[in-house]
């Protein structure tokens, strides 16, 4: 697998600093897994061109902590806040040279100077000797300009070197050959000016140590201490290319030294997904595995490039790369358990207006404040739960489990035989809200009686309570 080697080397221009060189080269699984090494190209979904790693980001922090600050420098503006180079949308391609990752390391080989202790008056002094050698007109016109803004201050100044110049206008500076006249050490005591010109680009540095925050003792790219989970897609026997329809996406977990593949067999996948995932585990699997299976790293490495392997959920910034990967199943259609929710109800976010309205189908006065109609609408859904009471009761006698907060079901809304009107939901979850038993059991055998139905039917307004989540049930 393709990785990112750094190592530092001098700048062509001021080979007395330090510039990041990169190279790609090759490294086999077992070492991208073991060691976190950056999976160069691999960082996005399937569907996606995206890096989802945030390496530029984090590359960036790392580079801006102190520890890696020149203090010499810094009090003088050298020492600026890095910052990742902006996604440029619109990029879709798919060569692994055009990595987003590596785009951002070139982002910084360009953008910072490498050395190790280095105090202001030596980074004055290498300027100084760089102009030396590439003093020209141009670069003694631009210093001019900036240590004298006034014309008549320029005349004055290069009057004071050579008697011959004469000057009448701005234009005629450039009728004399300034790097002749004027030399470096006429701005010796220019700080800025030497450093701006004497030195190419932004001049920001950092210690050469700085590497080492993200490299490991070989210099390859490694922001973590191992990446303990990614995605595969494998290909049926005999296809040559990967693509959706032919081949099963597996959600894949290093454990104990080995690679354990679960594949995703969701409602919307083709119906012969699962005859490939079976036929897979069948041929690659040992014991006789249906559909989830474990291979060696290199079995797994050897199915390239029938599998196309990828690291979407490599995200530095969020710390999960050794997050364990999660495999999405659904259960299909014909064999799927009716699961059940409480539908929308009624808040005193209702408008005034819709508010009335909804009392008015009731008899209820519909005019006062808002907590007044608030109150009134309390009273109607106390009334209604009293009216409904024995008919939920039979609705809910084969009693209901509420499913874990994570499911991903889509239930249909409860519909028991009562009032139908814009209360019809408020007054079934009044209902769940007193028979829900340890946040879990629904059952007309229990009730809570630590609340009113009035008290519930307040907070269920005010929207202090709610009634989330699905049911299935029990019989």
């Amino acid at each position: 697998m393709k990785v990112i080697k750094l190592s530092l080397v001098p700048d062509k221009d001021v080979p007395e600093f330090k510039r990041m060189a990169f190279t790609t080269t090759e490294r086999p699984l077992r070492e991208v897994l073991y060691y976190g090494l950056h999976p160069l190209g691999l960082t996005r979904a399937f569907d996606g061109y995206w890096d989802s790693s945030n390496l530029a980001s984090v590359v960036a922090d790392r580079l801006n902590l102190n520890e890696h600050v020149i203090p010499g420098l810094k009090e003088f503006g050298h020492a600026q806040e890095i910052t990742a180079s902006k996604r440029q949308y619109g990029y879709a391609s798919v060569r692994v040279e055009d990595d987003e990752a590596l785009d951002a390391l070139k982002h910084f080989a360009e953008a910072v100077y490498f050395a190790e202790d280095l105090a202001y008056p030596g980074l004055v002094e290498v300027a100084r000797r760089r102009l030396a050698r590439h003093w020209t007109h141009e670069t003694a016109r631009e210093m001019l300009k900036q240590k004298f803004w006034a014309f008549n201050e320029q005349r004055r100044f290069l009057k004071e070197k050579s008697e011959k110049v004469t000057l009448k206008a701005k234009g005629d500076v450039d009728n004399f050959n300034l790097a002749e006249i004027l030399t470096v050490d006429d701005f010796r005591n220019d700080d800025k000016l030497l450093v701006g010109h004497g030195i190419p680009g932004a001049v920001n540095f950092r210690r050469s140590t700085a590497l080492q925050s993200f490299t490991t003792q070989d210099g390859i790219v490694a922001l973590v201490p191992a990446i303990r989970s990614f995605e595969v897609r494998i290909a049926a026997s005999g296809e040559k290319e990967v693509h959706a329809l032919n081949s099963v996406h597996y959600r894949c977990r290093l454990l104990d030294g080995r690679i354990r593949l679960v594949p995703e067999l969701n409602l919307g996948d083709d119906k012969g997904c699962r005859e490939r995932a079976r036929a897979i585990a069948g041929e690659l699997a040992r014991g006789g595995a249906r559909f989830c299976f474990t291979l060696e790293i290199e079995e797994a490495e050897k199915l390239l490039p029938r599998a196309k392997l990828l690291f979407p959920e490599l995200s530095y910034a969020k710390d999960e790369a050794g997050k364990e990967a999660v495999s999405d199943a659904s259960i299909r259609a014909d064999v799927a358990l009716k699961n059940y929710a409480v539908g929308a109800v009624v808040t005193d976010r209702l408008c005034n207006k819709s508010m009335a309205k909804l009392l008015e189908q009731y008899q209820e006065k519909v005019s006062g404040t808002k907590d007044e109609m608030v109150e009134r609408l309390v009273s109607v859904m106390v009334r209604l739960y009293s009216q409904s009471e024995k008919a939920l009761a039979r609705y809910f006698r084969r009693g209901f489990v509420k499913l874990g907060e994570n499911s991903k079901m889509s239930p249909q809304v409860f519909e028991p035989p009562i009032d139908e009107r814009g209360l019809r939901h408020s007054v079934v979850a009044l209902y769940v809200l007193k028979h829900l038993r340890g946040s879990r059991i629904l059952s007309p055998d229990w009730e809570n009686t630590a609340y009113t139905v009035e008290d519930l039917a307040r907070a269920l307004v005010s929207r202090r309570v709610n009634v989330e989540g699905a049911f299935v049930r029990t019989a």
